[in-house]
């Protein structure tokens, strides 16, 4: 395997430079799980998912500034390795850095074991803060709060630090919605935003730079106004008063012809629709089978865009491929807008 041996964190890493080797990785991941985990399979907030934060069954977590990402433990060779497949992808490549580090965790882990993580600075000491587990022994997760949070304790227990580690794993808090609040005033952790998680995570972000895509539906909390903050945290967090939760009727369920183009991110892509011979971005879309992800994958290695067949998902507030087209006439961006 051709590697790349650099500065990563506490100590050194080696970085995967082939791309045959990182696509054999992430196809592997994406097998188990079908879909494709580098896509942003979570929802964000905006106040028609209130009702589903007062869940009593819903957890929550923090989102912290650092750098997302996935950890891998698997075996190369028959060697056991640990892999940080980070999620941000730079324009100029196909596929996001892959580096082995140094970590030991218990060796049964390294058949094929996935959690989603952020890389964490504090002063000159890294971290790696684990949150979900994604895969265990080669085996889809059924997710859970319970469950995870059950799994996450045992493999921390099993984990050792020792001097010379690229980073220390540490696992996230999951506590009560209504304890978010006070966890705020106290962490010594920089924020991002919250992460809300029943059957879907919600992300519930304090400022746009921290959302990946633009939605003017969005409900964004500023900074600057911690006032503010905690009285909307608190609004979230109290369980409603015999409250009729009404719901969005999805009773539109026509198809659009739209342009796709790639993006920075692995996985994530553009789509456009037509204004006055222009083409207007319609945001970010959604590939929820693997089929789909790789036919796009396939294609993107050939043209940078092409035209797609997609519905409008409401649950997620964003546009689903469901396959790719030749040659069809785009949608007007006035009559999709409509309909949205």
């Amino acid at each position: 395997m051709d590697v790349l041996k650099l500065k990563y964190c506490n100590n050194n890493g080696f970085l995967i430079k082939n791309n045959r080797s990182k696509f054999k990785i992430l196809k592997k991941i994406n097998n188990i799980l079908d879909y494709n985990v580098l896509s942003n399979n979570y929802k964000i907030y905006s106040d028609r998912l209130e009702y589903a934060l007062k869940n009593r069954n819903t957890a929550c977590t923090y989102l912290t500034t650092g750098k997302p990402c996935l950890l891998y433990l698997t075996k190369i060779n028959g060697e056991p390795i640990a892999l940080i497949i980070e999620k941000t992808i730079n324009k100029n490549n196909i596929y996001p850095k892959i580096i082995s580090v140094s970590l030991h965790f218990n060796d049964e882990l390294y058949d094929d074991t996935l959690l989603t993580a952020e890389l964490y600075r504090i002063d000159n000491n890294w971290f790696l803060i684990i949150d979900t587990l994604l895969i265990f022994k080669g085996k889809k997760t059924l997710y859970q709060n319970h469950n995870n949070i059950k799994m996450l304790t045992l493999i921390i227990q099993k984990y050792q630090y020792l001097v010379g580690d690229s980073c220390k794993v540490i696992v996230k808090k999951y506590m009560k919605p209504s304890e978010i609040g006070e966890f705020m005033k106290t962490t010594n952790f920089k924020l991002s935003g919250i992460k809300f998680i029943n059957k879907s995570p919600i992300h519930f972000y304090f400022n746009k730079k921290f959302i990946t895509f633009r939605n003017d539906r969005l409900f964004i909390l500023p900074t600057s106004n911690e006032k503010f903050i905690q009285e909307k945290l608190k609004e979230l967090t109290t369980k409603p008063k015999n409250k009729v939760i009404s719901k969005v009727k999805n009773d539109v369920a026509k198809t659009f012809i739209l342009k796709i183009k790639t993006t920075n991110n692995y996985g994530i892509y553009h789509l456009f629709a037509t204004k006055k011979s222009e083409l207007k971005n319609l945001g970010i879309a959604r590939t929820n089978t693997l089929e789909i992800s790789n036919q796009l994958l396939e294609k993107f290695r050939n043209v940078s865009e092409f035209n797609v067949e997609a519905e409008y998902d409401y649950d997620f507030n964003k546009f689903r491929v469901i396959k790719i087209v030749e040659k069809s006439t785009l949608s007007n961006y006035n009559n999709i807008s409509k309909l949205i």
